[in-house]
């Protein structure tokens, strides 16, 4: 069936066709645009630790969570 989506997360094919289909009509301006993304492998459900009931995100929460991740990735 469908892979999971930590095997999507890590898949360079998922990772290449969001990076191909960025940059589509209308094209953000040059401070809008995403210059680095990562693909994370897991969901964020609503009332979790990522999103309120109601689907806004928890920043800080976010921030604490993937420090790790986020600083990796401005490394490369």
């Amino acid at each position: 069936m469908g892979a999971s989506l930590e095997e999507l997360a890590g898949d360079e094919r998922m990772l290449a066709a969001i990076q191909a289909g960025h940059g589509t009509p209308p094209r953000p301006s040059r401070v809008e645009q995403v210059k680095k993304f990562m693909l994370l492998p897991g969901d964020w459900l609503p009332a979790g630790d990522e999103l309120t009931p109601k689907r806004k995100l928890r920043r800080r929460p976010i921030v604490d969570k993937y420090v790790t991740d986020t600083e990796a990735m401005y490394a490369r």
